[in-house]
């Protein structure tokens, strides 16, 4: 078997536009008064609660088209099955039954920042068995597990909770349930983060959430993280 990354965006925009339901969920959170934004989500897609990407802010600003978007403000994976989601074509609807009235060819997570004050063992089993739905349900998607985006080192130093370090340490966590077969982990800290490893400042607009013109860019690189297996 042969694992190719593709990084040329050319190739990727049209793997974005590809026809393959699409479905992300997140969570959202207001960003500079606009309304809460939507992490990424490519080709078929679910995505669960973000960090600090913000659901709307994918969906206003980004270029991935044709995605479900699953989010409300505040996600996480202890409220995720207690929300109910306008869907379009579908109407609202619990994670679920939209994991089981639907086919997705890809499915975006991002969770993991709202929790990280709560049990880590507790949360890290709660996001495997999300996966195992994800799978049980999607047995021909591809899920990509995004990592929680670091915040900055002035927010870093100064939170007792939602800290770099204890980001690095859920990420790596969630991390290791990928099999580089039908599960991938992407991390776009690679492309946001300053050279000491933290979120640059350059990128956001409060130590934690993204300027709205940086999701298009956050969105064209999520496009370009696709594995193909052989």
């Amino acid at each position: 078997m042969a694992l190719h990354l593709y990084k040329g965006y050319v190739v990727s925009a049209r793997l974005c536009q590809q026809n393959e339901p699409q479905i992300l969920i997140l969570h959202r959170r207001p960003v500079g008064g606009l309304p809460p934004l939507l992490l990424p989500a490519v080709d078929p897609v679910v995505v669960e609660g973000l960090h600090h990407i913000i659901a709307v802010g994918i969906q206003l600003y980004g270029v991935l088209t044709g995605a479900d978007f699953f989010c409300n403000t505040g996600m996480s994976i202890y409220s995720l099955r207690k929300a109910n989601i306008e869907i379009e074509g579908v109407g609202k609807i619990g994670i679920s039954d939209l994991l089981k009235t639907k086919s997705y060819g890809k499915v975006y997570v991002m969770l993991g920042i709202n929790e990280i004050s709560y049990s880590f063992n507790g949360t890290v089993k709660k996001y495997k068995a999300l996966l195992d739905e994800i799978r049980e349900t999607q047995p021909n998607a591809d899920i990509y597990i995004q990592a929680n985006l670091h915040v900055t080192k002035e927010r870093s130093d100064k939170d007792q909770y939602v800290n770099n370090a204890n980001l690095n340490k859920f990420n790596n966590a969630i991390a290791q349930f990928a099999d580089n077969k039908t599960i991938f982990y992407i991390d776009p800290n690679e492309y946001f983060d300053d050279a000491e490893g933290n979120l640059s400042t350059e990128y956001c607009s409060d130590a934690s959430h993204m300027r709205s013109k940086y999701y298009k860019e956050w969105s064209k690189w999520i496009c370009t993280q696709v594995f193909v297996t052989e």
